[in-house]
C-alpha cells in the first residue's frame, strides 16, 4: 500500500475559545470551554488524507511541555506520527471565534529546527519510505538550509518516491532549483516570489501563471497556483487547466483550506491515478466545504460521500 509521508517544521499547539470580541486594550474571558488541538500545514494535510483512508505519516519536531501535549493529542489521531524532539518549546496559537463564528487567529514565534534534527529526519525516512510513496515537504520550515531541498528531491529519485512541496519563502526559492512532482502554494506567494526576481507584475492572470510557470518553476512535473475563492490554474507542462472552486455559502474559517486542497491532490493524482482535471475538481471542492466547517482541513465522512 502506498503511503504518504508529510513534513511539519512548524509545529503548533492551537487552542479554541469563543468570546464576545473585546475593543484593543480590553480584557475578556472565553465563553464555556476550550478546545485544544494541534497544527501546522503537514499534520493538518495528513488529517485531510487520513479522512480519505489513506496511510500516512506525519513527521514533526516536538519541543518541551508544548510539544508532549502536541504528542499526546496526536496518538488519538488516525495517522502515523514520526517525532523528532528538539530543545525550546512548540509554538502556541490562540483561535478566537465571535458570536458569528468568525476566527480570528494568533500564532506564537517560530521555533528554529536544528540542523541535526533534521539530518535525524531524513534518516528516518530514508528507512520508511518505498518506491511510489510520496514525501510532502509542507508549509515553512524555520532555521532552513539550503542544502535541505537536494537532499530531500535526491532521496526520493534514489528511492523512486513522489516528493511533493507547498512552501514559501526560503524553501521554495531552494526547491525550484530541483526536480519534484508536484508544487503548490498560493498567488500571493507567486507575486512575492516574481517581485524578488525583478519581475515587474502589477496584476494576475492565466498569463502570468503561464509565465511563471515557463520561466522559474519548470522542473515541477505539476505546477499549481491557487487564489482562495478565485480561481486554480495547475499544469502539467503540456497543458494549463483552470480551476473555479465552488461559491462559499458561510464563511467560518479558511485556515486549512490549502491544507486540504493539497492533500486530496495528492491522493487523487499519485494514488487513485485520476487526471489532472479531476483531481483538482474534487481537491477544490473539499477545501471549499472545509471553509464552511469549524474542523480545520478535514470533513465528516457524510460530507465527504457528497464529493467522492
Amino acid at each position: 500500500m502506498q503511503k504518504v509521508f508529510t513534513i511539519t517544521g512548524n509545529l503548533l499547539a492551537e487552542t479554541t475559545s469563543r468570546f464576545d470580541m473585546p475593543k484593543i486594550g480590553q480584557t475578556v474571558r472565553a465563553i464555556g470551554s476550550s478546545k485544544f488541538q494541534v497544527g501546522g500545514k503537514g499534520v493538518n494535510v495528513a488529517r485531510t488524507l487520513a479522512s480519505l483512508d489513506v496511510n500516512c505519516s506525519a513527521i514533526i519536531f516536538p519541543a518541551g511541555f508544548v510539544g508532549q501535549k502536541c504528542l499526546d493529542f496526536l496518538s488519538r489521531e488516525n495517522f502515523d506520527v514520526i517525532s523528532i524532539s528538539i530543545d525550546g518549546e512548540t509554538r502556541e496559537g490562540l483561535v478566537c471565534v465571535d458570536s458569528n463564528g468568525k476566527q480570528t487567529t494568533f500564532l506564537g514565534s517560530d521555533l528554529p529546527i536544528p540542523q541535526n534534527a533534521f539530518e535525524t529526519c531524513l534518516k528516518k525516512i530514508d528507512a520508511q519510505i518505498k518506491s511510489d510513496d510520496i514525501l510532502a515537504l509542507c508549509g515553512s520550515f524555520p532555521n532552513w538550509q539550503t542544502s535541505y531541498a537536494q537532499k530531500l528531491s535526491k532521496l526520493c529519485e534514489e528511492k523512486n518516491a513522489h516528493f511533493c512541496v507547498d512552501t514559501y519563502g526560503t524553501p521554495l526559492n531552494d526547491v525550484v532549483d530541483y526536480h519534484c512532482d508536484f508544487l503548490k502554494f498560493n498567488k500571493s506567494e507567486l507575486l512575492s516570489y516574481l517581485a524578488s526576481k525583478g519581475e515587474n507584475v502589477d496584476c494576475y492572470s492565466q498569463e502570468i501563471f503561464e509565465f511563471a510557470r515557463n520561466k522559474y518553476f519548470s522542473k515541477a512535473k505539476i505546477f499549481a497556483i491557487t487564489d482562495g475563492a478565485n480561481a486554480t490554474f495547475v499544469s502539467d507542462k503540456n497543458d494549463t487547466i483552470k480551476i473555479v472552486p465552488q461559491k462559499i455559502e458561510n464563511e467560518i474559517s479558511a485556515t486549512g483550506c490549502g491544507d486540504a486542497l493539497f492533500g486530496v491532490a495528492i491522493s487523487e493524482i499519485f494514488i487513485k491515478k485520476s487526471s489532472l482535471k479531476k483531481s483538482f475538481e474534487l481537491a477544490s471542492k473539499y477545501a471549499s466545504l472545509t471553509a464552511q466547517c469549524e474542523e480545520t482541513a478535514v470533513l465528516s465522512q457524510d460530507k465527504i460521500k457528497t464529493i467522492f
